[in-house]
């Protein structure tokens, strides 16, 4: 999460951006996080290599591990991480985490 929100940060526009965390339930339980924003959006030609390890577009401010290491982790709890976004409108990343009967079904008690 916090890759994405520092991403989301950084693209947003000064004094006019908006960031989001949304979070739901699919049909079949799983749990559905949204992070989207309002800022540039990534180019197309960049899209498809976003979650590869060392590519950045941030020059000598960015690794190139921050979405290569999400996505991994995503994985790693069997989930899966997808992308969409517009020039100049932003962009919105949706990860999806399958969930147990067991944690579906945990009450919280306060």
């Amino acid at each position: 999460m916090t890759n994405l929100l520092l991403n989301s940060g950084e693209a947003v526009p000064e004094n006019k951006g908006i960031v989001k965390i949304e979070g739901a339930l699919s049909q079949n339980k799983d749990l559905i996080i949204t992070v989207s924003d309002n800022g540039k959006g990534i180019p197309s030609d960049d899209i498809e290599h976003i979650f590869e390890p060392f590519f950045t577009t941030k020059g000598y401010r960015g690794t190139g591990l921050g979405l290569s290491v999400t996505k991994k982790i995503v994985e790693e709890h069997g989930g899966n991480i997808q992308v969409v976004s517009e020039k100049d409108k932003g962009t919105k990343f949706i990860i999806t985490l399958p969930q147990t009967n067991t944690e579906v079904n945990r009450k919280e008690t306060f």
